[in-house]
């Protein structure tokens, strides 16, 4: 296969308001075909910007972020790097550079970037590309997110466990109704008193709690009882709060993505699945920085808008993680 030629060895992305600092930046870079929207959009009047950018994009090489506080303020940059990422990122071919810009604090780094290393200057990216002729090259800058994600063995496809909650929920509140009524019946017989007929249905679960969930009523029609020796792997007051359904809504974001599920005050709660459309982090508090790919799904429980915890499959339905993160005060 023959060797792909770029138009540009650099897409220098940084914001407007750093342009005094960033002018030292692609004079270092003087020699080297670079491509900067400060400079080069001015070529490209009468074009839609993201149309300029992306294609721009597309025939550039590496791609270097200027770090600064104004630049990761910046919608557009945050559109840049995202776009590289999600489309030609790929270790020790096509890389990504970090270079400390004007004001830089380590807090500013995107979490997409985490486990980069930071260059000081370009002089450090010109040494690790092999293009600098310094006697002493800086120490190398890892272009490559560290993979922390063990295989996971492939599983037969199987169902989409989102179908079964529904009707599993309905078989469990016919099974308790008529448990109530036969216990009912068997207490009026060996009780001369007259029973008063109770406002509310009482049940006391004596088996372990699965991780099915069971969502929260519009109205409080039932209450439950779970015993304190009941091993439970999740939080019962955030997973278990009633037997009566919630009807599943869908939502559909801005990046296309969408949540077919529970929502309240506007916010994913509950039970539900979520279809990714391009490949992202998963949750900024996941302490792995698990990635969902395009086309994966997440099959799971939400607390307030953020993840509990659930699993992920590909596209054809095949186990690909379990994710766990807990509740998020």
């Amino acid at each position: 296969m023959a060797k792909q030629k770029f138009k540009y060895q650099f897409f220098l992305s940084s914001s407007s308001q750093d342009r005094q600092y960033v002018q030292g930046i692609h004079g270092a870079l003087k020699g080297y075909k670079v491509f900067h929207s400060e400079i080069d959009l001015k070529d490209s009047a009468g074009e839609a910007y993201f149309d300029v950018i992306s294609q721009a994009i597309i025939q550039s090489k590496d791609f270097i972020l200027v770090v600064s506080p104004e630049s990761m303020k910046s919608k557009w940059v945050q559109i840049e790097y995202q776009t590289f990422f999600n489309n030609c990122y790929a270790k020790d071919k096509r890389r990504i550079f970090l270079v400390k810009g004007e004001g830089y604090k380590a807090k500013d780094v995107p979490v997409l970037f985490r486990n980069f290393q930071m260059a000081d200057t370009i002089d450090q990216i010109l040494s690790i590309c092999g293009e600098s002729e310094s006697k002493t090259p800086s120490e190398p800058v890892i272009n490559a997110i560290q993979e922390k994600q063990d295989k996971i063995p492939v599983t037969k496809k199987g169902f989409k466990p989102l179908r079964l909650i529904i009707p599993v929920g309905a078989l469990l509140l016919i099974a308790i109704v008529a448990i109530y009524f036969i216990s009912s019946k068997t207490n009026s017989s060996t009780n001369s008193k007259e029973v008063k007929k109770s406002d509310t249905l009482s049940t006391v679960i004596s088996q372990p709690v699965s991780n099915e969930i069971l969502s929260k009523p519009a109205t409080d029609t039932a209450s439950v009882l779970v015993k304190k020796d009941v091993e439970q792997t999740v939080n019962p007051k955030v997973l278990v709060e009633s037997l009566v359904p919630v009807p599943i809504s869908t939502t559909v974001f801005p990046n296309g993505d969408k949540f077919e599920g529970q929502m309240k005050d506007g916010k994913m709660h509950g039970n539900g699945t979520y279809h990714y459309s391009s490949r992202q982090l998963i949750s900024e508090y996941d302490t792995s920085e698990r990635y969902a790919d395009a086309g994966d799904f997440l099959v799971g429980v939400w607390n307030k808008g953020e993840l509990y915890y659930g699993t992920l499959y590909s596209k054809d339905s095949i186990v690909k993680n379990k994710i766990t993160i807990g509740k998020i005060d």
